[in-house]
Formats: C-alpha cells, structure tokens, sequence
C-alpha cells in the first residue's frame, strides 16, 4: 500500500506519512510516491544519497520485477564513477576504466587473437602463437612499445623447440628482468609473456 501527496503543503500527518523540516517519514513499510504525472519530471538539484546500503532499484515494463544498483558493505573511502559522455560506437564495446579516478569509457574488449606461424614474425599484444618449428628456427620479435598487462601467448605446436630453437627477440626491453633475448628449447613448451613495465619488461605469466 502506498501514500501520494499531489497538492499544497503538508504540516504534520497525513495518512500514514510525515513532513517535519526536512524530513520526510512514513509509517512502517508504506511506499511513498512522487508521480510528475504525464511528460514532468522528478528533478533532484544538487547530490541524493541512500542510506544503508539501500537499493536504487530500476523497475521493468510492468513494475512486477526491477534491476538494483547497490553500495558495497563497507569502503575505506568515498569514490565517483563517471559515466561516458556518449553511447558506444559499437555493439563489441565495454565499460572499463580509463584511470584511477572511476571515469568510465567504452573500450573494445582485450582478447586473444591466434595464428599458426612457421616462419619468423613480429609478435603483436594479444597475440597466441602455435609456433612451428620443423623446419627451422624461429624468432618472434616482441613489441616495441608495449602497455602495462599486454600479454603474448607462445605455443611449441609441433613439438620441436628442442630440434630447433625458438627465439623471442626482447626488441630493446628486458625479459624476465636481463637485457637478453629468450631461447625456448625445450619440446611442447607453452607459455604467455606480460608485459610489467620498463623497470622489469617482460615476464613470464605461466608455462
């Protein structure tokens, strides 16, 4: 059951809900109901805040069921999560980060993208490799400007690193911390490089 004040002003109670200052009360578990009615809007100036970890809820069609937006338990600080300022440009786009400060932007999400290759190549982001070694040595040129978390992934497909070695060439940045090229010989080896920043370069996610 629910309440609605349409018109005037209200001192005291009526019908279950209470205006005092500034505050608006009703009596236990009775909904209250602001409707602009038609075309008008419910117009909030300046910030609302609900309390208690409370639902800001978004009702379906026919109001039977609603989505919820909720604060977690507990926060060590207050925080702002900025919206875009305009709609995606594509159906594959997502919402991530774009710093630390909770502006949002649409992004194309980050996903491997694989290719078999039998001869020496320039390594990309995002990259898997099934890398075939039969008829000879490889080298896979890394990235020369890579971001923080780009991540490469290696594969010995044909299972023979140990015959012939395959070379990930460190393009002027550090591997596993030493200005050294990576020499993989051993057979069926499969592992993903990421990328940590200039001070320790590449390092190795899994084997």
């Amino acid at each position: 059951m629910s309440r609605r004040i349409t018109t005037g002003e209200v001192g005291g109670a009526i019908g279950g809900i209470n205006i005092t200052n500034t505050t608006v009360t009703a009596a236990d578990n009775l909904d209250i109901t602001f409707d602009p009615s038609g075309t008008g809007i419910f117009r909030i100036i300046g910030d609302a805040q609900i309390n208690d970890q409370g639902d800001l809820r978004f009702a379906d069609a026919d109001s039977s069921n609603y989505v919820a937006v909720q604060a977690p338990a507990t926060i060590a600080t207050n925080y702002t999560i900025t919206w875009p300022n305009a709609a995606p440009t594509a159906s594959t786009l997502v919402l991530a980060a774009s710093d630390t400060a909770g502006t949002l932007t649409w992004q194309t999400p980050k996903s491997f993208t694989y290719s078999v290759q039998a001869t020496s190549f320039s390594a990309v982001a995002f990259g898997g490799y099934f890398v075939n070694t039969t008829s000879g040595v490889i080298t896979a040129t890394l990235p020369g400007s890579p971001a923080l978390g780009d991540s490469i992934r290696f594969f010995d497909v044909a299972k023979t690193f140990d015959t012939n070695t395959f070379t990930v060439g460190r393009n002027g940045l550090l591997i596993q911390g030493d200005a050294a090229d990576m020499t993989v010989t051993s057979e069926s080896a499969a592992f993903e490089l990421v990328y940590s920043g200039s001070t320790f370069g590449w390092r190795i996610f899994s084997i």
